[in-house]
């Protein structure tokens, strides 16, 4: 899910490239050259992906329809909903691997650091459970 991000978007779906197969972008109404950025890129990156646009509401629920949308994108590339993971971004982050990846769980949380601070958030979401977002945050 992105808004305004053309400056950083390169960067983070580089950081993903090595562990997507393919790639969801959902804008919530960016008005900055982010639309351009994310389909040059994917457009090179020869994996398939698909860029949907909604209208802000809040996090929350803006959030769960960008999961909704993602789990149509798999559903339309013929995936098993039950083998399949999606990753969390947001575009001013970077994947860092520092092994191999295999989810099998419902869910995974992964260590997210930044400005000073190390936590733990889920971020790898099994795309056959109902997933929901509730609240202001992420």
């Amino acid at each position: 899910m992105v808004r305004n991000e053309s400056r950083v978007l390169t960067r983070c779906l580089e950081s993903a490239a090595s562990v997507a197969d393919a790639i969801c972008v959902v804008d919530t109404g960016s008005t900055d050259d982010t639309l351009n950025v994310a389909a040059t890129w994917l457009q090179e990156s020869k994996r398939p992906h698909v860029v949907r646009q909604v209208v802000w509401k809040d996090f929350g629920r803006s959030r769960t329809e960008s999961f909704e949308l993602c789990r149509e994108f798999c559903v339309d590339l013929g995936w098993n909903l039950p083998e399949t993971h999606a990753l969390l971004m947001d575009a001013d982050m970077c994947l860092v691997v520092h092994g191999p990846v295999a989810p099998k769980d419902v869910s995974y949380s992964l260590q997210q650091c930044g400005s000073g601070m190390a936590y733990s958030n889920v971020r790898l979401i099994r795309m056959d459970y109902p997933w929901r977002c509730v609240g202001p945050t992420h």
